[in-house]
């Protein structure tokens, strides 16, 4: 084999990787914004009508106001806390920023629960099998978001 046919088969090489690497770079861009959010599984699930929609994101806007406070909590706890790791501190003090913690993220799953049974409030009878087949799925769908989240690029 000369010299030219092995740098055409090189090049025709490098031209199909970039070939099928761009392929793949557009589909990943495609797939990326067409996920459902939580708020819209709930309204299909349980097949909401119109007010029952607009009651639901008066629920949702406590919810996240009250959800907010919560995560705020959390947060200056576990601040406080690992401030706490420079300091010679006494241990009764990371104890009782443990509890607060604790208490705050305890607080945080009676609110989401809360929540929820206010949700099947809003169902109408012939809605209640619906939101029994939902609730068996809330951790899955919560917990997609969780991850979106959590990969979210900061602002």
């Amino acid at each position: 084999m000369n010299k030219n046919k092995f740098y055409a088969i090189v090049i025709l090489g490098l031209l199909l990787s970039n070939c099928v690497l761009i392929f793949f770079i557009i589909q990943k861009g495609r797939n990326r914004h067409f996920h459902t959010s939580p708020r819209e599984i709930v309204i299909q699930r349980l097949k909401l009508d119109a007010s029952q929609i607009i009651k639901y994101e008066q629920l949702i806007q406590v919810h996240r106001e009250k959800t907010h406070e919560l995560m705020e909590g959390v947060q200056e706890g576990r601040n406080d806390l690992y401030s706490q790791i420079t300091r010679k501190g006494k241990l009764t003090i990371q104890a009782a920023l443990f509890d607060s913690i604790a208490s705050n993220q305890a607080e945080l799953e009676e609110l989401n629960y809360s929540h929820f049974h206010e949700i099947k409030n809003l169902c109408a009878s012939n809605q209640l099998d619906d939101f029994e087949a939902l609730s068996k799925d809330l951790a899955k769908i919560f917990a997609k978001r969780a991850e979106r989240l959590k990969h979210r690029p900061e602002k």
